[in-house]
């Protein structure tokens, strides 16, 4: 038993397949910043503004404020 407690270990095929998934993700949140990264310079973006899923929003007032 360990400081925090019992432990019951996963089989070496479920950490494996985590792993896996865990490497793809990581690949895919790579390729998407730089999907971003290029869009975002194609386009001449400003910098402070934020990608909202659509499109990139101009930041507001207050985050403006904020930022000074």
């Amino acid at each position: 038993m360990s400081a925090q407690g019992e432990r019951i270990n996963a089989p070496e095929r479920i950490t494996d397949a985590m792993r896996r998934i865990q490497e793809a993700a990581d690949r895919l949140q790579l390729e998407a910043q730089a999907l971003q990264f290029g869009a975002r310079a194609a386009l001449d973006v400003p910098d402070g503004w934020t990608w909202d899923g659509s499109g990139w929003a101009e930041p507001s007032a207050e985050e403006v404020e904020v930022a000074s």
